[in-house]
């Protein structure tokens, strides 16, 4: 679980995903205060630093973040996380154009950034699993991965 680091600051001309979608009353998730927060640095390429999960506006967050000091919480920049990089920036675009019908991250069934993000939600355990678990104030859990993900396969 998370607490905020203060060392991020949004570009003044930065526009939050919120604000890209301005106008729209959001999904029930959104509704219930669920995000997903993805913090870049840029080298030349863009490069996912940190990736923080709200399940809801109540629970506290789970994040990941490159080189963190606790080992449970740092992640390098492999596939996993290029493709959830890929993933919610595709899927923030298709819903800015107006596709309604889904998006998939497609790539060869082995090695593709597609299989690599596959094989971490499948596992019942690991970070990803971690990341997008509720922890409710009674001290439980619920992994919520199957709410972000639907795992379906496009035909």
């Amino acid at each position: 679980m998370g607490t905020p680091k203060k060392r991020f600051k949004k570009a003044p001309d930065a526009p939050t995903a919120t604000e890209l979608c301005a106008g729209d009353a959001g999904s029930e998730a959104y509704r219930s205060g669920r995000r997903l927060k993805l913090w870049f640095v840029s080298g030349g390429k863009p490069e996912l630093d940190r990736v923080e999960f709200h399940c809801n506006a109540t629970t506290k967050f789970a994040y990941l973040q490159q080189r963190d000091r606790q080992r449970k919480y740092s992640f390098t920049w492999t596939k996993v996380p290029q493709a959830l990089s890929l993933c919610f920036l595709a899927y923030l675009r298709a819903g800015l154009e107006g596709e309604s019908d889904g998006f998939y991250l497609r790539g060869a069934r082995n090695g593709s950034h597609a299989a690599s993000l596959g094989d971490a939600i499948c596992k019942n355990s690991g970070k990803i699993y971690d990341l997008f678990t509720e922890y409710l104030p009674t001290g439980g859990e619920i992994s919520r991965i199957q709410s972000v993900f639907d795992g379906r396969k496009p035909v």
